[in-house]
């Protein structure tokens, strides 16, 4: 997966090899954490008047450019 990062290093005279370590790092604990699974548990699906915690149905309106009318992702946090 491709993503852009932006990293704030407190010690100006670290060296780069360090930084790319870290940089790694960061890559493998987002790509552990940043799971479907995941998602879908921070995450439902409203359909018109219906609430869905459906895993399947959540992740096929992800997928989606543009949500249907009355179609809402909602952030459980």
């Amino acid at each position: 997966m491709s993503r852009n990062l932006l990293l704030l290093i407190n010690n100006y005279h670290q060296d780069v090899a360090v930084a790319c370590v870290e940089t790694e790092q960061i890559n493998k604990l987002l790509d552990f954490t940043f799971t479907p699974a995941n998602f879908c548990i921070a995450h439902e699906l409203v359909k018109g008047y219906r609430i869905t915690n459906n895993c399947k149905e959540i992740l096929v309106e992800a997928q989606q450019q543009k949500l249907k009318p009355f179609c809402f992702l909602i952030n459980k946090n």
